[in-house]
């Protein structure tokens, strides 16, 4: 039996479909792919990181955003969703009659699904890193309290730091503010595990 033909679209069909779709897709070398939905645990997870990011940046020049915003990762070859990103200064916008695709996120912050973890930590991280304004890249499990936080600090050169203690805090920086664990895990309701 033959498989069916790829099919392939260029970045302007992918944005004209995308502006009537119900859906988001994220978009890379010419394919689209459906973009996962989130379970009442991630958004709620979602939620409580956007809320405790924007309290700590306070009157800081950066602002933060949902996962309705797309990044432009390259012009050509992709667009993606994260669950929230901090851009410093000026938002760069993708073309001035487009207002949601931005450029130059700073901090991106991925919750982490089943479905959608290893693309999370490989290809879209490998993706991201190719954004010259990306510095710092937060990863949330919400199947059990652990933060993975990675940043910038080289050309090409990352360190990460682990966290799985609810009275734990981060230090972000860029945009230069501390996270407290407990903030994102607030109202979450965990398995009992067996151990």
């Amino acid at each position: 039996m033959t498989q069916p033909a790829k099919v392939y679209y260029t970045p302007e069909e992918y944005l004209h479909l995308e502006e009537n779709s119900l859906d988001k897709h994220e978009y890379f070398r010419g394919e689209i792919y459906q973009r996962a939905g989130g379970t009442p645990r991630h958004n709620l997870i979602v939620a409580n990181t956007i809320t405790e990011i924007n309290l700590k940046l306070g009157d800081k020049d950066c602002t933060t955003y949902s996962s309705d915003m797309r990044i432009m990762v390259k012009p050509d070859q992709a667009y993606t969703y994260a669950d929230a990103s901090v851009v410093g200064g000026e938002v760069v916008l993708l073309a001035p009659n487009r207002q949601d695709t931005l450029a130059n996120p700073l901090l991106i912050v991925e919750v982490l699904s089943p479905s959608t973890e290893k693309y999370d930590r490989s290809q879209k991280f490998e993706l991201y890193r190719r954004l010259k304004s990306f510095q710092s890249y937060l990863l949330i499990d919400q199947a059990r309290v652990y933060v993975e936080y990675y940043q910038k600090i080289g050309l090409n050169k990352w360190v990460m730091e682990t966290f799985d203690e609810l009275g734990q805090s981060l230090e972000i920086n860029p945009p230069g503010i501390t996270l407290a664990l407990a903030n994102f895990y607030r109202k979450v309701k965990f398995e009992p595990t067996t151990e």
